[in-house]
Formats: structure tokens, sequence, C-alpha cells
């Protein structure tokens, strides 16, 4: 076919689509949700693998992370497994035994604990619900590159004159104010002095259990003073003195850790890479689940384009019927009402790439999510909402090839 008349063809589509332009709109309303949802879930999905690959630069690739392997209470129901305290979701706890056999491991340089204390924090605006109080102990700062905006992190002082140290949104909300050095926090009725306050940091999904822009930060013995000794052990992060046999110091850690406990795995040890790689593995089924069920829309979407195209075949019987007498092609038809059905899909891909810019936009200003949209997504997308046109367009565009230039001059509207 002459590029001529394709050219002619493509214009025509166009004027037809535009003469019914609401009509059409809200045909391809399902290929806008499609399109956009299965790029905002995709987008979403590639920015928290992002995000989690530049955690992992930050806390070092070099660190092993020690966690409970199962729930201590073997009774427990299956709804009491992920126990949430303060937005921290434990599955069993760590105990001080675990962390001496760390600590007399060879080749561990720095045993870091993170423990959860049950208690509230009390602050200018009263009780600070939103946060959790963690105990651990100086050197997590550099173990995990924490910065700090104010003052000091931990100091050995920290230990005698009850130190608090607040992440910035903790500060923020307790104190009205983001330099509250000096100030004063109550744990279960004891004062403690804030002395420092931490730089922002991104919140990983995820990854870390602990969002520290809300936690409270204390000596890790004052945790267990508050807590009559039953501060739970959630975390413990392990620097190795040799990184190059980061491995056999794992395998040597875990094998050390299963005799303490009976040869039974009760504590995980864990690479920082291999725990991250195991929420990407989450994370990506559920990217492609919930961008399986959007995809439904696209389904749904090509269905309206082609009950559209239908109705234009039927109103439009007497064009066609002309086109033929005057020497017009079954080929010519075909590829006509075809070129239409895909103007109609790749119009509504291009809106539902437009919407789902938009969408991400608003989870960068809403959330800590960073969305990233790739150009072979956006291709992607292009080339799926042409294809569905092609492929739900061509059931009319067969049926309007198909008529008798007669029979079709007669049905005169």
């Amino acid at each position: 076919m002459r590029p001529t008349v394709l050219i002619g063809q493509l214009k025509t589509g166009v004027e037809v689509l535009f003469s019914t332009k609401w009509r059409n709109l809200w045909t391809v309303l399902g290929i806008i949700i499609g399109v956009s949802s299965v790029i905002v879930v995709i987008a979403i999905g590639e920015g928290i693998k992002q995000q989690i690959n530049q955690q992992i630069d930050i806390i070092g690739r070099n660190n092993l992370v020690v966690q409970p392997a199962i729930v201590n209470n073997t009774t427990a129901s299956p709804m009491a497994i992920f126990n949430t305290f303060d937005h921290v979701s434990l599955s069993g706890s760590l105990t001080v035994s675990d962390m001496q056999v760390i600590q007399k491991t060879s080749g561990v340089d720095q045993t870091i604990p993170l423990s959860i204390v049950r208690e509230k924090a009390i602050g200018n605006n009263g009780v600070y619900k939103n946060g959790v109080v963690v105990g651990s102990m100086p050197g997590l700062e550099k173990l995990l590159n924490l910065s700090m905006a104010y003052g000091n992190f931990l100091s050995s002082h920290s230990q005698i004159q009850n130190s608090v140290i607040l992440g910035q949104t903790a500060a923020t909300k307790m104190f009205n104010e983001d330099v509250p050095l000096g100030s004063t926090v109550y744990i279960n009725n004891q004062p403690f002095i804030v002395e420092g306050i931490l730089n922002p940091i991104t919140n990983i999904p995820l990854s870390q259990p602990v969002n520290f822009n809300d936690a409270l930060l204390i000596n890790y013995n004052q945790a267990q003073i508050l807590a009559n000794n039953s501060a739970t052990i959630y975390e413990i992060f392990v620097g190795v003195s040799q990184p190059k046999q980061l491995i056999q110091i794992k395998n040597l850690l875990q094998h050390n850790l299963n005799v303490v406990n009976g040869d039974q795995k009760i504590a995980s040890v864990s690479l920082v890479t291999q725990t991250s790689a195991n929420s990407k593995q989450i994370l990506d089924l559920l990217t492609k689940l919930i961008a399986g069920v959007a995809a439904i829309s696209l389904l749904v979407g090509g269905v309206g384009i082609m009950n559209v195209m239908l109705v234009s075949v039927a109103e439009r019987t007497h064009e066609i019927g002309i086109r033929k007498a005057i020497g017009a092609t079954d080929r010519q038809i075909l590829v006509q009402f075809i070129m239409e059905a895909s103007i109609l899909s790749f119009a509504g891909g291009i809106l539902g790439i437009l919407l789902a810019y938009i969408i991400t936009e608003g989870i960068v200003l809403a959330t800590s999510i960073k969305p990233v949209v790739t150009w072979q997504v956006v291709l992607a997308a292009s080339l799926i909402s042409i294809l569905i046109g092609i492929i739900f367009g061509s059931i009319p565009a067969f049926k309007a090839a198909r008529k008798i230039p007669i029979d079709a001059l007669r049905a005169i509207t």
C-alpha cells in the first residue's frame, strides 16, 4: 500500500475519532487505568530496589546481620508470629548468650545489638506514640554510616548520665524544634538528656525494621536496666576484621550459634547483601502479582475498543458502501478500521503514561519511596497499547471489509 494512502487513512482515522471524542475517551478509560497502573507498580518496585542497593552501599557489603530464625513461643497462633510493637515487626528474639558467642567468634571485630524497650517516651508535647526506643552501643553510627546533624552519638559517658539520641522526626514531634539539645526526655519516668540529633535517613520499605527518623536511641545497658534485663534484642550487626573471609566467618558464626542453642537454628546469620536480596525477591513477586492484576484493565479496555469499533462500523455502513463502489479494496477498508482502533488505543496509552508520571510525582512528594520510571517500561506500554488496538480492532475491521457494496449502499442512515 502506497505511503500517501496510509497517510490519508491516518488523517481520516484521527478526524473520525475526534468527531466522537467524548465517547472515545470513556472507551479508552480501561487502557488509561491499565497502562498507568502497570507503569506505577513497576516504577515503585524498581525505585525500592534502587533504594535497597543504596542502603547496602551505606551499611557496607562486608557486614553481617544476625536475626531471630524462629518464634520463641512455639505454641503461638499464626496471627501472633508477627507481633507488631511500635511499628517494629518481631519474629522471636536474640539473647545475651547469642551476643557473647558472636563476640567470641574468630574474625568478628564489632558486635552492635539493637534492642527494643517497651516503654513510651515523653517529651514537651506529651507521650510520643509514633516512635520506638532502641537500645544500642557506641559504634553503631560508624557501622551503619549514621551521621549527626547536631551533638554527638552515644558517647562513653552516655551510660552514666542517661543520654538519648533523637531521630529527626522524633526531635520535631517531641519538642516542636529541630535542635532540642540538652532537653529532657522521660522514659519509664527516668530522665534522659538529649545528646544528639541524627540527620534525616531514608527509610527503605522491606529492609530495616526500624525507622531511625522516628527512633530514640539510648545506651544498650540503660535499655536493659529500664526493661529489668528483658529488653528484646531483635537484631545484631556484626563487623568483621577480615572482609575477604566474610563467607567463612559467616559460616563459623552460624555454627557457633547453632551449637550454643542445642543444634537448633534459632539465630540466623546473613550477609547484608543476602538480606537485601531476600527483600528484592519478595518485592519482585509482589510487583509481578500486582502488575498482572492491573494488566486486566488493559483487556477490559481492549473489549471496550472492540465494542466502540463495532458501533462505528454499524454507523458508517453507507460510507463503507460508497468507498467500495468507487474502488476501495477490502484490504484498504480493513487497514482503515484497524488503524482507527490502534490510534484510539495508542491515545489511551499516552494518557496512561501521563497519568503514571503524575501519580509517581505524587508518591515522591507524599512518601519516602522514589519510583523510577524507565524508558523501557514506557516503550513497552506504548507498544502494548498499540497491539491491543490491532488485536481487538481486527474483528470490527474484518466485519467492515467483508460488507457487500450494494447491501452497504442500501443501508442509508
